[in-house]
């Protein structure tokens, strides 16, 4: 199946048009994601957002050899050189960068940040401009990624057991790694989902 994505809108969409909830739409639809954010200043949400969004775009051009570093803005260089100090600490190599997946079963998308190696591990990991100290919310994300990766990746290659974390960058160059070694993270995931699909406008015209 080809998913589409429109960036602007943040909508994933199958090959018939039809659209698709991303991981962080079923998240954010239920505590404790929801409403977390709703003291906060617009202004400040929306300058978070396109940090997040620039530091995102930054760290993958980077890892994939094209990123023009005279056109990188000064506020995102800390980040990328966060990025940059974390990948020679730990050795980490990405393999997959940025990717579109998608759960054929559960209907759901998202895009994955990167699957790569250390030399102790396969890793699939979240990259992060937040802090760090809730970072224990990414936990069902990266399980849902994972799941999604590997229902439509059939000849994956990756190993029984993969390392799941988020790595969040700072604006002082530095980063902090959060891992996610819950096993029931997928298992909040899915029940997320079940609340999303129960309460969706399809659902309730099929109960009528």
């Amino acid at each position: 199946m080809t998913i589409s994505f429109d960036v602007a809108t943040h909508t994933y969409r199958d090959e018939s048009g039809r659209r698709l909830p991303s991981v962080t739409q079923i998240l954010g639809a239920v505590p404790p994601w929801l409403g977390r954010f709703d003291l906060v200043p617009a202004d400040t949400l929306e300058y978070k957002r396109q940090l997040g969004t620039a530091v995102h775009h930054a760290t993958a051009l980077h890892d994939q050899g094209v990123l023009d570093y005279d056109t990188l803005d000064d506020a995102i260089r800390p980040y990328l050189d966060a990025w940059c100090l974390y990948r020679a600490e730990t050795g980490f190599v990405p393999t997959v960068i940025e990717q579109i997946v998608h759960h054929p079963t559960l209907g759901y998308c998202g895009t994955l940040d990167r699957i790569g190696r250390t030399p102790t591990a396969v890793v699939l990991l979240d990259v992060k401009s937040a802090d760090p100290s809730s970072g224990y919310l990414s936990g069902p994300q990266t399980a849902a990624y994972l799941c999604a990766y590997l229902a439509c990746t059939p000849n994956h290659g990756l190993p029984a057991r993969v390392q799941r974390c988020s790595v969040h960058l700072a604006g002082d160059g530095r980063y902090r790694i959060v891992p996610h070694t819950n096993r029931r993270d997928l298992d909040v995931f899915k029940a997320a989902l079940e609340l999303w699909n129960f309460s969706s406008p399809e659902r309730r015209i099929s109960r009528a």
